[in-house]
């Protein structure tokens, strides 16, 4: 076995920190299972950002569409944030956190992810350490 280390840690994202009534939660990580989650939903939560901006749902089907890509973002941002901090559970969430919050919070870990993952880059090659 090679005494070779791959530090992870090196290509670790920013600290990220979001505010919730007086607790910082660390959303630096996001889980890659929930990252997937994220980008398997990645259309629809765009199309229902701009039918909230637009303030225009004009059926019945786009208002049932809108419940439930609100269900999947809230189920998301509870996951999130309970794998975030350990004393968060689901009834924290449902007591402290507003439907704006959870939109702009999706929306603020989505660019994120953007941020990684969006523009092809120059690869990134964690360094081996000698140990």
């Amino acid at each position: 076995m090679s005494g070779e280390i791959i530090d992870l840690n090196e290509i670790a994202p920013p600290k990220r920190l979001v505010r919730i009534k007086d607790k910082e939660i660390d959303v630096s990580i996001i889980p890659f299972k929930i990252t997937l989650e994220m980008m398997k939903h990645q259309t629809e939560f765009m199309e229902l950002g701009k039918m909230v901006e637009s303030g225009k749902i004009e059926d019945k089907s786009q208002s049932e569409q809108v419940v439930r890509r609100l269900e999947t973002m809230f189920e998301i941002t509870k996951r999130l944030l309970k794998n975030s901090d350990p004393d968060i559970d689901d009834d924290w969430v449902d007591k402290n956190l507003s439907s704006r919050q959870v939109i702009l919070l999706i929306n603020r870990i989505m660019e994120f992810m953007f941020d990684e993952f969006g523009e092809p880059k120059k690869a990134e090659k964690p360094q081996a350490k000698e140990s």
